[in-house]
């Protein structure tokens, strides 16, 4: 993903591979937690926020024959295995931004959902109506 994220926007190697690392700890932290709410009874339901999506499934990115790079600045692929500590499935929703599109969508038990005010520029609409997650 480095050499693509260099070349596609332009990155020197420093601060692709600074963005990478981020990604990397805020996806082990983000693991860690869970795994620790999973192993708490008074945590019933977990509902999970982050900024990017954390799979290219949830907003219908091919898994083949796309910009590695142009689809990680949607997705965080290293969140992937988060659900993996999940083990007794407390994760009911997974809120995530950095898209301009709205999803709401269920995979595996799991709602994920994002809706973004978007960019003047993309939705010069000036009315925004926020949605309400129910767990």
């Amino acid at each position: 993903h480095i050499e693509a994220w260099c070349n596609y926007y332009n990155y020197d190697q420093t601060t692709a591979v600074k963005i990478w690392d981020e990604a990397n700890e805020n996806a082990e932290y983000l693991h860690t937690v869970i795994n620790e709410f999973s192993n708490v009874p008074e945590i019933q339901q977990v509902v999970v926020i982050t900024h990017t999506c954390p799979s290219s499934k949830v907003i219908g990115l091919p898994t083949h024959d796309f910009n590695l790079a142009e689809a990680s600045t949607f997705t965080n692929s290293a969140m992937n295995d988060v659900l993996s500590v999940d083990a007794k499935r407390k994760i009911s929703a997974w809120c995530f931004g950095h898209i301009n599109n709205c999803y709401d969508i269920e995979i595996d038990g799991v709602g994920y959902i994002s809706n973004p005010r978007g960019t003047p520029i993309h939705h010069p609409t000036p009315v925004y109506f926020p949605k309400m997650v129910v767990v």
